[in-house]
């Protein structure tokens, strides 16, 4: 009887504790990252079930020199061709804008080495064009769309080890959308 009885208090406990440090773990993810406002591709916001989410696709601006993004991609199929993510290095303006990203830091000037930060970047296709970091969408309350189709920047907070985590969508001006505050 008395296991009958402790056996859902221990589930219980066991199932806090575990939740419990997933979300000290992204607390603390918040708090010791630094930002990176990643531009935005033009999105279609659609319908999903009960709510509305948007496709993300993020410009990375890839240093690619005077070459195309596929050859770029060609040379450096090795870094990234069957790997579920992989690390590039970016640079990011005064604002914390991205405003480079190559596979490798030579590709930079010697000034622009000293300020660049790794960046984790999921791989789903095996192509340059589909890598992108944290998610590649992004969902929202329905009846939301107009207000999230402003939206010109993704907010990151990427840790020390180069793992973003997609924090909120951003105007031109890197302010919050504030979306939910609008809905009437």
């Amino acid at each position: 009887m008395r296991i009958k009885t402790a056996l859902p208090i221990i589930l219980s406990l066991v199932t806090v504790i575990v939740l419990g440090s997933i979300i000290a773990r992204h607390e603390q993810h918040l708090r010791q990252s630094n930002d990176l406002y990643i531009k935005l591709t033009p999105a279609d916001p659609r319908s999903l079930i009960q709510g509305d989410y948007m496709a993300l696709g993020y410009d990375l601006y890839w240093h690619t020199g005077t070459m195309g993004l596929i050859e770029y991609g060609n040379i450096h199929q090795d870094k990234y061709h069957n790997k579920s993510s992989v690390e590039v290095w970016v640079l990011t303006d005064e604002q914390d804008r991205l405003v480079k990203s190559a596979f490798t830091k030579a590709e930079f000037s010697p000034a622009e080495q000293a300020k660049l930060q790794p960046l984790i970047l999921k791989n789903p296709h095996n192509y340059i064009a589909s890598l992108y970091p944290a998610a590649d969408s992004y969902l929202f309350a329905e009846g939301l769309a107009e207000c999230y189709a402003q939206a010109t920047y993704a907010h990151q907070k990427v840790d020390k080890n180069g793992k973003p985590m997609l924090l909120d969508l951003v105007n031109d001006e890197l302010r919050p959308l504030n979306c939910e505050h609008k809905q009437s």
